[in-house]
């Protein structure tokens, strides 16, 4: 029986840990590619969890915070799977300013 994902690459934001590992976890138990993502370092423990159990997975320690990481993540998808199907923003980022402080990033 085909799974529901199969064929299919998922980049996860914010995956190294809670409800972002649980995401990659069910996408990859469903036979999705995944590609997880986090800031903190723990995004490799989980990696090395996923591939433990079968799951064609990368990772990438990588601040959202910045264009040019965001973009190497789906540079990442791409080289190693292919394509890019489905996309999670899970990670937190809290800024406090005024909108019309921010900036792009």
């Amino acid at each position: 029986m085909q799974k529901r994902f199969e064929g299919k690459t998922a980049v996860i934001t914010g995956a190294s840990g809670g409800i972002g590992a649980a995401i990659a976890q069910r996408f990859a138990a469903e036979g999705a590619a995944v590609v997880v993502s986090a800031i903190d370092a723990r995004v490799d423990e989980i990696a090395a969890g996923l591939k433990a159990e079968g799951a064609r997975v990368a990772s990438l320690r990588m601040d959202v915070t910045r264009k040019d990481e965001v973009a190497a993540l789906y540079d990442l998808a791409e080289q190693q799977f292919g394509r890019v199907d489905i996309s999670v923003q899970n990670a937190g980022v809290i800024t406090i300013a005024r909108i019309e402080a921010m900036t792009e990033a």
